[in-house]
């Protein structure tokens, strides 16, 4: 996508470069209450001399400093449980590559029927620095019901395509001047 913009007497144009595109479709389920899991978003893409790598765990390496668009959808819910569950949603952040700090709040849903799906969708315009590395976690918590999850579906009609349990993308934004 491209927008021609004018902003303080600078004239250009805005591009977004799709670096990134990933989605999984298996469910993914926290091991217990109060236990962070790594969102997956399917299999591993690029490596070090792409400009933003996705390692099979979920980590998305940053190697091109810039600014990024960056979306994270995710169908979520549970079936059969009863009670009410808690289920965080948080950002992580390695500034150095290695340890991961949760930089902004955490997205809580409570989910009190026994046989529901929600989704949630994340975006962000971020500045973010080579060598940084981002993920996102799901937790249970252990105020509410120790159920629910990621959930993937495959419409039975045939000709959709499935539900995923969570999808990334990742955009490089581009300014350039004319």
């Amino acid at each position: 996508m491209t927008l021609g913009i004018a902003y303080g007497g600078a004239v250009g144009t805005v591009t977004y470069v799709d670096e990134l595109r990933s989605e999984c479709d298996i469910d993914q389920s926290p091991t217990g209450t109060d236990v962070p899991l790594t969102v997956i978003f399917g299999d591993a893409q690029g490596g070090p001399t792409d400009n933003v790598a996705l390692d099979a765990g979920g980590v998305i390496s940053i190697n091109l400093t810039g600014f990024y668009s960056i979306q994270f959808k995710a169908q979520y819910g549970r079936s059969g449980a009863a009670g009410t569950s808690w289920i965080y949603f948080r950002t992580m952040v390695a500034f150095d590559g290695v340890n991961f700090i949760q930089p902004a709040g955490s997205t809580l849903t409570k989910i009190t029927n026994s046989n529901e799906d929600q989704s949630i969708t994340e975006r962000a315009l971020l500045e973010l620095q080579q060598g940084w590395k981002l993920k996102v976690e799901i937790m249970r918590g252990s105020e509410g019901n120790d159920s629910g999850g990621l959930i993937a579906t495959v419409p039975a009609e045939g000709t959709w395509m499935t539900s995923f349990s969570s999808e990334v993308t990742v955009q490089r934004v581009v300014w350039v001047p004319s």
